[in-house]
């Protein structure tokens, strides 16, 4: 048996029993999962990843996979502070930085974080770094970008 608060109400005490609101809720979960279950594809493509520490450094995976330098992960560039980069390639002084949390108010969006990370990419800058800024879903759109920088003379 559900309950929910009757009506938009906050008030202690408002909770009522709905069966017809619980069948609802039953139907339209089913209905979610079953189309869910209907969208997954019933093949599974290989993985790109093949080792436990491809698994926890994606990047370097995609870049092994794509033959392209593997990069550094949490490489610290700073001579006096701990900052690091998720990424960087050491000989051409290439960094990339993955902004997760965008849309659930993580670190990189907050104010406090935002300040932090201006202050290290402004370091980065004086020290004649270069950063790539991605998102988790971008890696693949990380891995072409990579590519191009790669293949110049």
């Amino acid at each position: 048996m559900l309950w929910r608060r009757n009506g938009d109400s906050m008030k202690r005490g408002t909770l009522r029993h709905d069966e017809q609101w619980a069948r609802d809720y039953a139907q339209r979960q089913r209905t979610r999962w079953e189309y869910i279950a209907s969208a997954t594809p019933t093949h599974h493509p290989q993985p790109i990843l093949t080792t436990s520490a491809d698994a926890i450094y994606p990047l370097v995976g995609l870049c092994k996979a794509a033959g392209l330098p593997e990069p550094l992960p949490e490489f610290v560039f700073h001579p006096k502070r701990k900052w690091r980069f998720d990424y960087a390639f050491i000989t051409t002084r290439l960094a990339v930085e993955i902004e997760g949390g965008i849309w659930s108010q993580g670190r990189h969006v907050r104010g406090a974080g935002m300040l932090a990370d201006m202050r290290k990419y402004s370091a980065a800058a004086l020290l004649g770094w270069r950063i790539l800024y991605y998102q988790p879903s971008e890696l693949l759109e990380a891995i072409a970008d990579l590519k191009i920088e790669f293949a110049k003379p």
